[in-house]
Order: structure tokens, then sequence, then C-alpha cells
């Protein structure tokens, strides 16, 4: 119950969405599979970003299942686009360069696992 309210409060906020080229020069690409139904994955994608507001004050819009993203995180701007797919979540996003550049794959890599592991669960 409460994912399908999620997920339809979710879709009600799409609006125009950004492309790659409105990230930046360079960007950061990571795909994280998953085996859940699109709509699950959309649900636990929007855990995600509701964390990343609740802790660092970004903000998302959402278009069918892509979702843009944008804010500070760890005092570093960053824009990205995440689509959700049947078999993976795409993130493309704005390469902070120089040594941010690792952290920023690896922060996102594993927050994307986590939330979209078989047996994560909301507390």
């Amino acid at each position: 119950m409460l994912a399908a309210m999620l997920l339809s409060l979710c879709l009600s906020q799409a609006g125009s969405m950004p492309d790659a080229k409105s990230l930046g020069p360079q960007t950061l690409t990571l795909h994280v599979g998953h085996k859940f139904s699109t709509g699950e994955a959309h649900v636990r994608v929007q855990q995600l970003l509701d964390y990343w507001k609740k802790r660092f004050g970004v903000t998302c819009s959402w278009s069918g299942e892509k979702v843009f993203v944008t804010g500070k995180i760890f005092s570093v701007d960053f824009k990205a686009i995440l689509e959700v797919t049947d078999q993976e979540v795409a993130c493309e996003s704005s390469d902070p360069g120089g040594l941010w550049r690792g952290f920023a794959r690896d922060y996102v890599g594993k927050k994307l696992k986590k939330y979209l592991h078989p047996t994560y669960q909301e507390t």
C-alpha cells in the first residue's frame, strides 16, 4: 500500500526532463542491476532520494521512469539523471573531478546497491 502511494506521488510530480548535456561537459555513469519490477525499483530509488533530501536537501523531478536530481552532497554540487528499467537503474551524473570523482562514484554506487538489494527494507 505504501509503495503504491509513493509511486503515485512520484508519478504525479512528472515534469520536463533535462537531458544528459545539461549535466556538464564530463559525466560519470553507473549501472546497478536489480530483480524487481520497474514499479518496485522506482519506489526504492525514491526511498534513496527521500534520504538524500532529508540529509542533504537535494531536489528531484520525475518524468515517467527518469528522475532529475540536483543539489549538494558533502558540499559538492551535482546534477544527475537516473533511469529505472525492469533490469537496472542507470545513473548519469555531473563529474565533480579530481579527488571527488572516485568518492562520488563509490558513494552513489553503494547507496544504489543498498536500496536495490532484495533484503533492504525501510525502517
